[in-house]
């Protein structure tokens, strides 16, 4: 019978029958790039409007995201993924409730996305870090060679010496700048991690008001 909260009606099946939920219906001309663009940016906007809603662990959210970027997620899959929740949620009627305010879903929703994004820029930098550290320690290396091969034909061939010298030389100003980059980065990566303890402390104070209120309709609702 109709009635109650409608779950259906936020899955895309409009309460008591109808508003049948039809997997590319706007999507039926063309397999342009562009196409292919547009319509993978809509999936993405659904399933985030799932997990915003409460509707998706943070496991299956980024589960979907990845599946999704791999062209593995299609309307198909999201009609399926919004029939399954749809059950879940039907199955236990007016007593489920999201596991937060819609609100704090989608600024937590936010504030993952960026801790997501920081965690992989520091991921790549101290790579990075790691490759420039090598080289350091190989230009080094080629800068002692270069003034021992000096020292040892100094005697027999000025020029040969000299040689080896402007080698070194040349040595030097490579091992400067990337002294310099290495420096720039280390210190970009300080600020960074900083504004990532930022951004987890606003992460910890949303949870704790989402678990608040939570607690807080769970208690009214006796």
């Amino acid at each position: 019978m109709c009635g109650g909260r409608g779950w259906g009606g936020f899955f895309g099946w409009g309460g008591c029958g109808g508003g049948y939920f039809e997997p590319y219906s706007h999507h039926h001309h063309g397999d342009s790039h562009g196409h292919h663009k547009h319509e993978r940016q809509e999936l993405l906007e659904e399933i985030r409007t799932l997990y915003a809603s409460g509707y998706l662990t943070r496991v299956e959210y980024y589960d979907t995201l990845e599946r999704l970027e791999r062209g593995r997620f299609t309307w198909v899959d999201l009609k399926e993924l919004r029939a399954q929740k749809s059950r879940s949620y039907a199955s236990d009627d007016e007593t489920k409730l999201p596991e937060r305010d819609p609100s704090i879903q989608r600024e937590l929703s936010g504030l993952e996305h960026k801790k997501a994004a920081i965690t992989r820029e520091k991921t790549q930098t101290a790579k990075l870090l790691q490759e420039i550290e090598h080289s350091f320690q190989t230009l080094e290396a080629q800068m002692a060679d270069a003034e021992q091969r000096a020292k040892d034909v100094v005697n027999q061939d000025e020029n040969q010496a000299r040689a080896f010298l402007r080698q070194r030389q040349e040595l030097v100003g490579q091992l400067g700048g990337l002294g310099a980059r290495r420096q720039e980065l280390s210190e970009a990566l300080t600020l960074l991690e900083a504004a990532e303890s930022k951004l987890q402390t606003k992460i910890l104070e949303l949870q704790a008001l989402g678990q608040k209120e939570k607690l807080t309709r769970l208690a009214n609702s006796l």
